[in-house]
């Protein structure tokens, strides 16, 4: 049986559908499928929620403000922590004002961080007990981090209080995008993307394993930021007529075997064409009667320069061809400017249902989690391809609730 679903959600983010399933370990298939559903992060609906790896103790005094600020800002910084770790964070607040501090709820800036106070009501010189459950791995997009938790006075923003929550990524590695498609200009013969990616100490990116599929790169290197200590660059150089008319995208990992981090991303090559898409991957959602999926974009359209004195003409018609796996969309389109216009696509919601064995293997060039672009407007016309991203919860319970070998 083929399995859609690789890696669905690493860290937190998105990544190619590709390769062995971690579920079912079914054989691999290939497809650039995206699927944007964030409570998903395994698969596994009953998995255990992460043991807490540290805890931390700090102790904050809030004092009579001199400034007369209507909120009490203070700072609190954790050190380093381990990347993607999960912990305890206990504050002492001691009321050294000379008033009855009140409290109504403590709420957090960012999921990564669950706030809970003992005590609502702190009486001078009395204490209470701010408990922050830290999961780091909600929050692998930078290695410096800052949360801020707000303590609402029962005035606020009078009477509240602003901690500054800090910290620092130890043994950090992610990609500073979770996709990265750059424009290959089709005169050259040879061309080398950079891809900028995170990695701290005890992390050695001269050391990383580098891994693509499909892999068309004939050198791949990694390379130092010049200011950044912390940002380092994969650089991967290929011949540009490896890359077909439709595009080519390539699933990209970097993995540390000491530490056990790796970090995923995917790689969209296109060579430069005379119309673009905006934006390159395709998000489908639910229409407002949740009968339909519709996705839309801009297409601009460069023009050879004409030289004329008179004046310019309207921009000509377009013809927009878009299919999923051999399939038609639904095209809608219309200008909205010199070069532009607006296109949408629709499909059922039960569209992508007829791909779930996975990709054509008649013609594989049918991708069935791409879309094949075919548009015209006057002497110009592109072939290309752009990925899918889906938000429909229930198409990503259809693919990763696969049964297990057991």
């Amino acid at each position: 049986m083929t399995c859609l679903v690789s890696r669905a959600i690493h860290n937190g983010r998105t990544s190619v559908v590709e390769g062995f399933c971690p579920v079912c370990h079914a054989m691999p298939c290939h497809v650039t499928f995206f699927i944007l559903f964030l409570g998903l992060l395994t698969g596994h609906a009953n998995a255990e929620p992460p043991k807490h790896q540290f805890k931390i103790e700090r102790s904050v005094d809030l004092v009579d403000d001199d400034d007369n600020d209507v909120v009490t800002r203070v700072e609190v910084d954790l050190g380093e922590l381990p990347a993607g770790a999960s912990g305890i964070v206990v504050v002492k607040l001691r009321n050294q004002t000379s008033k009855v501090r009140r409290f109504t709820e403590v709420r957090a800036a960012c999921a990564c961080i669950q706030p809970e106070m003992s005590s609502k009501t702190l009486k001078p010189n009395e204490s209470c007990l701010l408990t922050l459950t830290l999961n780091t791995a909600i929050k692998l997009n930078t290695p410096e981090s800052l949360v801020v938790v707000r303590i609402l006075g029962d005035k606020d923003p009078d009477g509240s209080v602003d901690l500054k929550v800090s910290y620092r990524l130890r043994g950090m590695l992610s990609f500073q995008q979770a996709m990265y498609a750059p424009e290959i200009d089709p005169q050259m013969s040879m061309a080398t993307v950079r891809i900028p990616f995170y990695a701290t100490q005890p992390i050695d990116p001269t050391l990383l394993d580098i891994a693509a599929r499909p892999d068309p790169f004939s050198k791949t290197w990694i390379e130092a930021h010049p200011t950044d200590r912390n940002t380092w660059i994969l650089a991967m150089e290929f011949k540009v007529s490896s890359i077909p008319p439709s595009g080519y995208s390539s699933a990209v990992t970097l993995e540390d075997f000491q530490v056990h981090q790796k970090a995923d991303v995917v790689l969209v090559l296109n060579t430069r064409q005379p119309i673009r898409v905006s934006p390159r991957s395709m998000r489908f959602n639910a229409d407002a009667d949740n009968k339909k999926l519709v996705a839309s974009c801009i297409i601009l359209v460069n023009r050879p320069e004409e030289k004329t004195e008179e004046k310019p003409k309207a921009s000509p018609s377009i013809y927009v061809g878009a299919t999923v796996g051999g399939k038609n969309l639904t095209v809608a389109s219309k200008p909205i400017g010199e070069n532009l216009y607006r296109c949408n696509l629709s499909c059922s919601l039960e569209f992508f249902d007829q791909f779930a064995s996975g990709q054509d293997e008649v013609n594989p060039k049918n991708d069935p989690f791409e879309v094949q672009w075919e548009i015209v407007s006057g002497k110009v016309r592109a072939v290309f391809s752009s990925p899918i991203l889906i938000s429909i919860p229930h198409l990503v319970d259809k693919a990763v609730n696969v049964p297990s070998e057991e």
